[in-house]
């Protein structure tokens, strides 16, 4: 049995996609932990594939995708319409600037970002 996120793999997936897009929601936001493989087992759709064919509505995809060739690379394939950056965008707030500018990108550092507590601290508002 080949292993998949969903215990009635794609087929099951493409009902409740397909059903979704019935309904008048404006988009299907799809967190993943990594956005670029296959949902349902090896050489299947990506989850925000999967949800873009079916429900016929625009899809985020998220998970992984701080690479910006990466979450290009998506975009270009057709497999989402947009892309959602969590960790890249604590780390760099100005991740849309730097990518335009071809400005590196810092690593996500959780401990530095995340501790003693989460809030904006003077060097992000420098960024």
């Amino acid at each position: 049995m080949t292993w998949s996120k969903w215990p009635g793999g794609e087929e099951e997936a493409s009902i409740i996609f397909s059903e979704l897009g019935k309904t008048d929601v404006d988009y299907i936001h799809i967190s993943d932990d990594d956005a670029t493989t296959p949902g349902f087992g090896e050489g299947t759709m990506t989850m925000s594939e999967v949800a873009k064919k079916y429900a016929g509505k625009p899809v985020i995809a998220c998970g992984r995708l701080g690479d910006p060739e990466k979450a290009e690379a998506v975009i270009k394939q057709g497999k989402a319409d947009f892309i959602a950056i969590a960790r890249q965008a604590l780390a760099n707030p100005d991740t849309p600037n730097r990518v335009k500018n071809g400005e590196g990108l810092q690593a996500f550092d959780g401990k530095a970002i995340l501790t003693p507590k989460a809030y904006v601290k003077d060097f992000e508002l420098e960024m």
